[in-house]
């Protein structure tokens, strides 16, 4: 039996395809595609998915106050938010001249988004919209991954952005997309169907010549397997099938030889013989002294481009500690702890695949970047805090099938029928079920006979 799409579902789905494209757009405009001069905000798509979110938000708003549902928002959230209304407050004592109205719409931005996203998660029953966004955000990224190979087949050497924008968002891009690709691998995709665009994701990384989005995305994909209980062997047979398939990539195409040109040059030239830094080391100094000259609230939104460096200290940490001082450092700090402390509570319950794009996005955010472009990182902490039981509800199962709770099966051992899982397709007779006892013992393995009822989303 289908389960029947509810209005409810609809709009949660719908706001996930928002999320990731708020993920995908950043500052991109038409202009950008079509080289206009000037620039218009109302050609930026941001403008346009905030617009939406906005809509979807108020609807779901109104869908669940007929249930007489509450909106449920966790502590981190909270903090978030009064972080992002800190900085914008930031603006009051700030110095600068040129960047703060640039910088302050993008603050509004993220802050109206972040309200949007914090309704939508509280409302939720069902949780569509993670799958909805990671759907979504593994199209995306595929598409613009074709971009980036058609135009790295191009002049070797050469940096590879796509559609504008930047090399280093683009390398965050192709980050996701690799996790999005071991995502779907893991909810029963086979690995052969996924291989090739894994190979391709990751090569697409070394081209944006991103050393620090390299970095982000190897401790993240190290992150999705230990959450992931992937067995060692797996992961040793998969890597090994990863790498052959690159190499054969690399020593075979134009895109290979693209490929291999800018990791001879960004990795092994800049990097480990030049030992070349993009002049960040003082950048980061004068963020520290400009910090230190107003610890408590900071220069103000903007305030970094009076040092005459760069408009922004290509440190998330750095920029909010010299922009906002001690106060803002505090807020966001604790906004991380709160949130960090609920997934180590929730460690198995947890989804690997978010919990691995949000250590992507805090660590690509500590090399370049400033407070926008470190969105990825408050929107998956957001996904993160809220009702972490809703990704998956006990852990996959060896082998990487689809755990679906099952209702109207009896208790066993005190344990609910909703909190066993069916192992997945292709199962005979009977079905192997994952058993939890308690969030800090493994499952228990039982065999419950056929037939079973239907799979449902928790919250049915």
């Amino acid at each position: 039996m289908r389960k029947r799409l509810t209005a409810n579902n609809f709009l949660e789905s719908a706001m996930g395809v928002m999320v990731a494209g708020f993920v995908i757009s950043g500052r991109w405009d038409l202009a950008r595609l079509f080289e206009w001069d000037g620039r218009d905000f109302l050609a930026e798509p941001r403008l346009w998915v905030v617009g939406l979110s906005a809509v979807l938000a108020m609807a779901l708003l109104s869908a669940s106050a007929a249930q007489t549902t509450l909106l449920k928002v966790p502590a981190a959230a909270l903090l978030l938010v009064v972080f992002l209304a800190f900085v914008i407050a930031s603006s009051l004592w700030s110095s600068a001249d040129y960047t703060v109205g640039d910088k302050l719409y993008d603050v509004v931005l993220l802050l109206l988004f972040s309200l949007f996203l914090i309704i939508t998660l509280g409302m939720s029953k069902e949780f569509y919209i993670l799958d909805a966004f990671w759907i979504t955000l593994f199209i995306g990224t595929a598409m613009l991954a074709l971009f980036g190979v058609y135009q790295a087949s191009g002049p070797e050497g050469e940096r590879i952005s796509v559609l504008g924008g930047g090399p280093i968002v683009f390398g965050r891009l192709m980050g996701l997309c690799l996790l999005g690709s071991l995502r779907i691998w893991r909810r029963g995709v086979p690995v052969s169907v996924i291989l090739p665009l894994v190979a391709v994701s990751s090569l697409l990384v070394v081209s944006s010549g991103s050393r620090g989005a390299l970095v982000s995305v190897v401790c993240a994909v190290a992150v999705f397997f230990v959450l992931e209980r992937v067995p060692f062997w797996k992961v040793a047979i998969v890597g090994l099938a990863g790498a052959v398939t690159s190499a054969a990539i690399v020593f075979w195409t134009p895109f290979g030889e693209s490929v291999a040109s800018m990791y001879g040059r960004r990795i092994v030239e800049l990097t480990i013989e030049e030992q070349y830094t993009s002049g960040r080391t003082e950048i980061y100094r004068a963020a520290l002294k400009l910090g230190s000259e107003n610890p408590f609230v900071g220069a103000g939104l903007g305030g970094f481009a009076s040092t005459g460096l760069h408009v922004y200290p290509h440190n998330l940490f750095l920029e909010v500690f010299s922009e906002t001082g001690m106060a803002g450092l505090g807020l966001i700090a604790a906004a991380l702890g709160l949130a960090g402390a609920q997934m180590i509570r929730s460690r198995r319950r947890v989804d690997a695949a978010t919990v691995a794009a949000l250590v992507l996005a805090l660590m690509s955010s500590q090399f370049s970047g400033d407070l926008f472009d470190s969105r990825s990182a408050f929107i998956f902490l957001l996904f993160c805090t809220f009702r972490p039981r809703a990704f998956g509800g006990a852990p996959i199962l060896p082998g990487g099938s689809i755990p679906f709770p099952s209702p109207g099966l009896p208790d066993i051992a005190g344990i609910p029928g909703s909190e066993r899982n069916r192992h997945g397709p292709g199962s005979m007779g009977a079905v192997p079920v994952a058993l939890r006892a308690s969030p800090d013992r493994p499952p228990a393995m039982v065999v419950v006979p056929r037939p079973l009822a239907p799979p449902f989303r928790e919250g049915s």
